[in-house]
């Protein structure tokens, strides 16, 4: 056989894998031409989109399909994706199935489908709409880092609600009441069960927070904003419980592995992301690494390297440590090979840290001995030599510079007993 086509494998065979990027879209296309036809529908919405390009002025969404899979709750649903172990393709077909039916608000002075676009943001399920659009849609796939795919697109001309949505009555109490902060109400949500995918939805259309803040937001900056705010939540549970040992979690998700080591101390955490490529020189001074770290005081600044990925993965380490009922110091290594073919969103972190931190932990006597288990588990599957990631870690550099308390009662209670 020749090379294929698409992939430029050596067979065509090549590109029946499930990660091959062209393939995958190749595939998505074929299935988005009957869209290309259409500029009156409807289906089910499941979520809105908020652009950040022309702020304040930008792009509002209904995501929206004329024709929904069996189960239409699987259209905007991450936690879904992964446990029902969708792989990239999967999701990139589900979320190109969706029309972007688009027109232009002020994010303050907001346009008259602004109230449908919230209302679709606050349902507990996807919402039946009706789509009038301008001109037919563009075949389009966009992918990125932080939000899910998107499919095709077009302005819209006219958009009603068939019936009206199905909303909590603790979505209605966080929006009704305009004096929370919104940091205060997506906890609560967050307490309640909503997940940080519908509460991003709710911050994006501005139907959390104090009424003088209320806005719409980019959906690029909504979701890191809401994991930033309910991680620092996390944080706050941590400080009256006692401390972790040395535990080792290993697992991952859609190509993301992550390697996570808890350290007895206060709260600090630091993320390494790397990508592991087949022809990388895997010496420890060339693994090329983004990193961020924050303290016992957490950070003023964006996390600039690891952006996104790095409040994503935060909440998945503190949701398991708040049900250890432990507080301590994290590194979390983050490697990422090949099988992730193209960026489908943050969500991909936050579920692939659940999945590490759902693993049964591996407890060591000292850290000396789990940051040797971490070397050689890290050589073993990837190949990589990590000496190099060690020796730049902050967080290991402060604990080896910063003796604890413990230390200094061992000592004096060994003197006394001499």
């Amino acid at each position: 056989m020749g090379d294929c086509s698409l992939c430029g494998a050596k067979s065509h065979e090549g590109c029946t894998r499930a990660y091959c990027p062209k393939r995958i879209r190749h595939d998505a296309f074929a299935k988005m031409q009957p869209l290309a036809r259409l500029k009156d529908y409807s289906g089910p919405a499941p979520a809105p989109f908020v652009g950040r390009y022309g702020y304040p002025h930008v792009n509002v969404g209904i995501l929206s399909t004329p024709t929904p899979p069996r189960d239409a709750d699987e259209l905007d649903d991450p936690r879904k994706w992964a446990a029902l172990r969708y792989g990239v393709g999967d999701v990139v077909e589900v979320r190109s199935s969706l029309i972007n039916a688009r027109f232009t608000s002020d994010v303050r002075n907001p346009s008259r489908f602004v109230s449908i676009a919230q209302e679709i943001g606050m349902a507990s399920r996807p919402a039946d709409v009706e789509i009038k659009l301008k001109s037919r849609p563009g075949l389009a796939l966009t992918t990125d880092t932080h939000a899910s795919p998107n499919g095709p697109a077009a302005s819209a001309s006219e958009i009603n609600l068939n019936s009206n949505p199905t909303v909590s009555s603790k979505v209605e109490k966080v929006v009704s009441d305009t004096d929370w902060k919104a940091a205060d109400a997506a906890w609560y949500l967050f307490g309640k069960g909503f997940d940080e995918n519908h509460i991003m939805k709710m911050l994006s259309v501005g139907t959390l927070g104090a009424a003088a803040q209320r806005k719409l937001v980019p959906t690029r900056w909504s979701i890191t904003a809401s994991d930033d705010m309910i991680g620092k939540r996390m944080i706050d549970e941590l400080s009256d419980l006692p401390e972790t040992g040395c535990l080792a979690f290993y697992g991952g998700y859609l190509g993301n592995h992550y390697l996570v080591l808890l350290f007895p101390g206060p709260w600090s955490y630091e993320l390494f992301e790397t990508m592991v490529k087949p022809n990388l020189n895997r010496s420890a001074e060339d693994i090329e690494t983004w990193t961020d770290h924050e303290g016992p005081y957490g950070r003023k600044d964006y996390a600039s390297d690891t952006v996104g990925g790095y409040y994503a993965c935060r909440i998945g380490v503190l949701e398991r440590m708040l049900n250890l009922k432990r507080k301590g110091s994290v590194l979390a290594l983050r490697f990422v090979t090949e099988d992730y073919s193209m960026p489908l969103g943050v969500w991909v972190v936050r579920e692939a840290t659940r999945n590490s931190m759902a693993s049964s932990p591996i407890q060591f006597s000292d850290e000396k001995l789990m940051l040797m288990y971490a070397s050689a588990k890290v050589k073993k599957t990837f190949g990589l030599d990590i000496s190099g990631i060690l020796r730049r870690s902050k967080l290991l550099d402060q604990r080896k510079r910063q003796p604890r308390l413990d230390r200094f009662v061992r000592k004096d209670h060994e003197t006394e007993t001499h």
